[in-house]
């Protein structure tokens, strides 16, 4: 069963490869897309996140070791054609969900690979390369963002972007996307230092009150970090969000209510509306 001395049983549901990684158009997330494109009929844009392509490149490697240039071709082509399949279906707006960037930006994974005998910055050139392989001569009028998540903690080590071997500060400056959401802690200026590689003309969405409890912040801190943003970011490029989509901390709790995503999402809303 895999419980030994755990109370609950262990996840069996990994990824297994049997083939070349390829396009799918038979994928379910296709269905998916066009019933909502169907349902929302004009009244607003529909938004289609998928999982990044360097987490895919990433995992495959934490199970194989396989770095080759043939795998970031095969998945960088096969998301190409992905969003090509969802731009027919009338999307023009998507989401790339990416933990991968942070994972490669933190000091106890590199030591790992360092150990391991694999060069970091290989896998970090990958990680960015690989998105924008994904993006290359996709139609000009999708949008296309990136959610540069630290994963379980959701919010990353910015704090360490400086350091001369990480990846975050290359991973915001060169990245092909027109957008980026960014998690940060609220009240913590000095992490918002990172907007400074953030290249001209992009947008920022600030990832700032917690979406995963239905307590809210202290709005002075949320108020600080967005003062401390635009001395960076003007105010037509920035943005406020929650630090990530409303879920469950864990499978073995239960945090949100939808009248408590709703909540915060008015008072979010209002908030948004005395800033200037």
């Amino acid at each position: 069963t895999g419980r030994l001395y755990q109370s609950v049983e262990t996840f069996t549901d990994h990824l297994r490869i049997t083939g070349p990684i390829r396009f799918n158009p038979e994928h379910p997330a296709f269905a998916d897309f066009a019933h909502l494109h169907s349902t929302v009929a004009g009244r607003a844009g529909c938004r289609h996140t998928i999982p990044s392509p360097a987490d895919l490149f990433l995992t495959i490697y934490e199970m194989t070791g396989i770095t080759d240039a043939s795998l970031v071709a095969e998945i960088a082509q096969a998301y190409r054609l992905t969003i090509l399949r969802l731009y027919e279906l009338g999307c023009r707006d998507i989401l790339l969900d990416d933990t991968a960037v942070t994972r490669l930006s933190g000091k106890a994974y590199t030591d790992g690979l360092l150990l391991g005998g694999t060069d970091p910055t290989e896998l970090q050139e990958h990680a960015i390369n690989i998105i924008n392989d994904s993006l290359r001569d996709i139609p000009q009028d999708i949008q296309v963002a990136v959610y540069l998540s630290g994963g379980s903690v959701i919010v990353p080590d910015w704090r360490r972007a400086s350091d001369p071997d990480n990846i975050l500060l290359r991973a915001l400056s060169r990245l092909n996307v027109a957008t980026f959401f960014l998690p940060f802690e609220p009240g913590d200026t000095e992490s918002l230092q990172v907007l400074r590689a953030v290249p001209e003309g992009k947008r920022v969405v600030l990832g700032l009150p917690d979406a995963h409890t239905p307590y809210d912040e202290d709005e002075s801190d949320i108020r600080t970090s967005i003062e401390a943003a635009t001395r960076i970011i003007p105010h037509d490029r920035l943005a406020v969000s929650h630090r990530s989509g409303f879920k469950i901390g864990s499978h073995a709790q239960r945090g949100l209510t939808f009248e408590d995503q709703w909540r915060k999402l008015d008072k979010l809303r209002a908030f948004c509306a005395t800033i200037h």
